[in-house]
């Protein structure tokens, strides 16, 4: 993101990033904030990627709010079109020793999440509706 310096030649933005400490990182944030009047005048979708899969059943309703909390925040810069929670990837080494311990006492599993079918199913949904939006023929 960082080796983006205008936003003139897109005609959409399809902007997301791991979340750590409920915040997105802060190449992200630089980038909304840095382009934020242009990301007003383009079709814009968000996507998070956090780690509700990686959590028990019991927990992961919790986890799944950080989509509607991103989506609030990310708001301050851009009107989405629509914003995305995914589950990612956690490795131990993805987090503090503090950060391990409550993982593991909130037992938490570390491992690969992504679903890709979800991915790829949104990812479809998403160019779908772009396309609309710019008069173009869908894909069959």
């Amino acid at each position: 993101m960082s080796e983006i310096t205008e936003l003139s030649d897109y005609d959409a933005v399809v902007a997301g990033s791991a979340i750590h400490d409920q915040e997105w990182l802060a190449e992200a944030t630089s980038f909304m904030s840095r382009f934020a009047s242009a990301l007003r005048a383009l079709p814009v979708w968000l996507f998070s990627v956090g780690m509700p899969a990686a959590l028990p059943k019991r927990l992961q309703g919790w986890a799944m709010m950080e989509e509607d909390q991103m989506a609030t925040k990310m708001s301050a810069f851009v009107t989405p079109r629509g914003h995305r929670l995914f589950s990612g990837v956690v490795r131990k080494e993805h987090l503090s020793s503090s950060g391990r311990v409550r993982f593991r006492l909130m037992g938490g599993r570390y491992g690969d999440f992504r679903d890709w079918q979800e991915i790829d199913t949104w990812a479809s949904a998403l160019a779908e509706e772009l396309h609309r939006a710019l008069g173009q023929p869908t894909a069959p």
